[in-house]
């Protein structure tokens, strides 16, 4: 029997998620997809071991602090939305942490309401990007070249973003293609 290689052994994915309010598929479909593919995926809010409570009741536990956490550590950055996203859009903390992940030209991905953050961390402007309908037109009124696609990548940032949970998996497959810099198998079939 031949085992199918894990395309993320080795990867250590920060996967950043509002305290209340973040959308459990894009949050579960993503997570679980990434781990699928070997990869560590810890998750990230304003506090430590604190419970994360989703739009729909489900409780997670964060790992560590968005304020501690290094670009230097991880091979991905991830930014889940959901109706407790906005509350961080400017948080300062939050945006030196984008900037460096993108400084360091490591992938960030970010689907929903997130990529508002990406977009006020100053890592969007003139890049290629998607995101949740409702803030479109903030988005490009910012210099962010809005593409309505499910799932947008823009090489040269380094950033991959979707439009909300219905993406989700498909998101989850762009990060694992582009972080490993491999198609799997389960991308192939969604094509």
């Amino acid at each position: 029997m031949v085992q199918e290689e894990k395309n993320l052994l080795g990867k250590k994915i920060l996967m950043i998620v509002p305290e209340n309010g973040f959308n459990e598929d894009e949050y579960s479909q993503t997570k679980v997809t990434l781990e699928e593919e070997g990869a560590t995926v810890k998750v990230a809010s304003k506090q430590a071991a604190f419970t994360l409570k989703g739009m729909e009741g489900l409780e997670v536990t964060s790992n560590l602090s968005w304020d501690t956490a290094q670009a230097k550590d991880w091979d991905a950055l991830v930014l889940v939305g959901g109706s407790g996203t906005p509350k961080h859009f400017d948080d300062a903390n939050l945006h030196a942490l984008v900037k460096s992940f993108y400084d360091q030209q490591k992938w960030i991905a970010s689907i929903c309401l997130s990529p508002m953050i990406l977009a006020k961390a100053g890592v969007l402007v003139g890049k290629k990007a998607t995101s949740f309908e409702s803030i479109r037109t903030e988005l490009k009124n910012m210099g962010v070249k809005v593409d309505p696609q499910k799932v947008v990548v823009d090489e040269d940032g380094r950033i991959i973003t979707a439009d909300g949970p219905k993406s989700a998996t498909l998101f989850a497959l762009k990060i694992i293609e582009k972080v490993s810099g491999k198609k799997s198998v389960q991308a192939r079939d969604h094509e």
